[in-house]
């Protein structure tokens, strides 16, 4: 990103709150803290949300795949590292999240988009990260993100209802709680004797 920001990290400790039944933090945890990382990256290179929301403009994740190498312990401390470049109209960040030992827990790249709320239409990114270093193209995946094919038949279902407590400050829907719905759709029984390995929306 601009130059001496390349590389954001934040550092955090999971919590009680934060665990599942394996007594190991969640995704939409981890998640959270991602999404966390990204807007304080975003906010020292001064076009984070506050600042794009004086221009009626908010950041909006378009797509994103996540690769668990190992879900971290209770009380660990990890490290969330976070760098992106422009793509056209869309900005795309990776994401690797580091365990104690800097060892690579979990890989994520996503792509993100500006909306205008006004005229509900992408904004080009240029007009909003005129001083964008586009130098760390790094990838944590060889495969580009691609748009999902829409299957015929699914495994598992069910219809989301957006609740008061899924909405953020923009009034929308959090990202994060895609990750719910798109979880709470697998049966209990079948979550208790699997892990997620890799997951991807768009």
């Amino acid at each position: 990103m601009q130059k001496g920001h390349t590389v954001h990290t934040e550092g955090f400790e999971i919590r009680s709150d934060e665990l599942d039944v394996h007594k190991k933090a969640s995704l939409q945890a981890l998640s959270c803290y991602m999404q966390e990382t990204a807007v304080k990256h975003i906010d020292t290179l001064n076009m984070g949300i506050n600042k794009l929301l004086e221009k009626d403009y908010i950041w909006v994740l378009s797509k994103i795949r996540i690769k668990v190498i190992r879900f971290p312990e209770w009380e660990s401390r990890i490290s969330v590292q976070t760098w992106g470049e422009i793509d056209r109209m869309f900005a795309n960040r990776q994401f690797r999240i580091l365990d104690e030992n800097s060892q690579a827990i979990v890989l994520a790249s996503s792509s993100w988009l500006v909306i205008d709320l006004k005229r509900n239409r992408p904004v080009p990114l240029s007009v909003v990260m005129k001083d964008f270093d586009r130098a760390n193209n790094e990838k944590v995946f060889s495969e580009e993100l691609l748009k999902l094919p829409v299957p015929d038949e699914y495994d598992f279902i069910i219809k989301a209802q957006v609740k008061y407590s899924d909405l953020d400050f923009n009034r929308h829907a959090n990202n994060t709680k895609y990750l719910d719905w798109l979880l709470e759709s697998v049966p209990m029984d079948f979550r208790r004797d699997h892990v997620v390995d890799v997951l991807e929306i768009n």
